[in-house]
């Protein structure tokens, strides 16, 4: 059991992590995105750190599924499997 709590913990701290990775690309890069080539060069400092956000979630995502993967496999398999297919 005690490895089913740390799996949760990984699994809750890294759902926080990619929240907040979301929020900040939603705050800073985001409203940019319709704008043209020439404006968003201007704003070229908060691409570099928004690439980062959007990257750092996507490795959150999979590291959710990983953690979580033991779990659902003690209820089924097929459905733990199918889950860390989709979040890959």
């Amino acid at each position: 059991m005690k490895i089913y709590r740390t799996n949760g913990i990984i699994a809750g701290a890294l759902f926080i992590i990619t929240m907040m990775l979301g929020m900040f690309d939603a705050s800073s890069v985001q409203p940019h995105i319709e704008e043209t080539l020439q404006e968003i060069t201007a704003i070229g400092d908060l691409l570099v750190p928004g690439a980062m956000a959007v990257f750092g979630m996507a490795i959150g995502i999979v590291g959710i599924a990983l953690a979580l993967f033991p779990v659902v496999k003690r209820q089924s398999e097929t459905i733990a499997q199918t889950y860390l297919a989709f979040r890959f």
